[in-house]
């Protein structure tokens, strides 16, 4: 089995022996791998290049196991496609390390060989991958205190920060366009616009999609009269 006619290469980077043991059992039933290079050092996995990772015509995935610094992370993603696993399970980790350039973000507490399989198909075949077990913490709405002599009154909620694709595809599909529709018109596969608008959901606290076009209206990124049903 292959993505796109073709397997793909993996290299690794983790630094203590027992959690590469843990990532190797991680990518057991990976049957597309064909060739794994570990990396106990970011460095070695930069200075490159390495076995089966060359770019030439032979697709590669990066898998971090470690915690990187940010610029780093930029310069594998930069080089390869990305899968991050990590011990964090604020959906905050996992949005920094995507706007970093990771495809992937999977909590190793929560992931099987059957999840990892998933997300690597996924990230070598251009698509974007969240693992089960990450959680979204809204941050708590302020509420100043009013000047002396007037009544409390309560701030307005904080404007949730979308990420320009994720307006783009609110935007469609509070206008009624189905998921399929979505990729088509932005050009992504409906995997992609998927896990846009499971990530919408989360930041805009819905669960449906009524609530989803009242919610996009009410904080201004969907004006009313090209909602669906206005």
């Amino acid at each position: 089995m292959t993505v796109g006619g073709v397997s793909y290469d993996v290299v690794v980077l983790v630094r203590d022996p027992l959690a590469g043991m843990g990532v190797r059992f991680l990518l057991s039933d990976v049957r597309r791998i064909r060739s794994l290079t570990m990396c106990a050092q970011v460095q070695d996995l930069l200075a490159g290049p390495l076995p089966g990772a060359t770019g030439q015509g032979r697709p590669a995935v990066a898998v971090l196991g470690v915690d990187v610094p940010a610029g780093d992370l930029r310069r594998v993603c930069d080089r390869w496609p990305t899968l991050v696993v990590t011990s964090a399970t604020a959906m905050s980790t996992a949005l920094a390390a995507v706007r970093c350039g990771a495809r992937s973000v999977v909590v190793a507490a929560a992931t099987d060989p059957v999840e990892m399989r998933l997300a690597l198909d996924t990230v070598a075949s251009g698509g974007v991958h969240l693992g089960r077990g990450l959680q979204w913490a809204p941050a708590a709405v302020v509420h100043p205190a009013p000047p002396r002599g007037d009544a409390a009154t309560a701030e307005a909620p904080r404007l949730p920060a979308l990420a320009p694709r994720e307006v783009q595809t609110l935007r469609l599909i509070a206008r009624g366009l189905t998921h399929a529709q979505a990729a088509r018109e932005l050009g992504l596969t409906a995997a992609t616009v998927d896990t846009y608008v499971k990530r919408i959901r989360v930041k805009l606290a819905v669960g449906n999609k009524a609530e989803l076009t009242r919610r996009a209206i009410e904080f201004g990124y969907v004006p009313a009269g090209v909602a669906a049903g206005s």
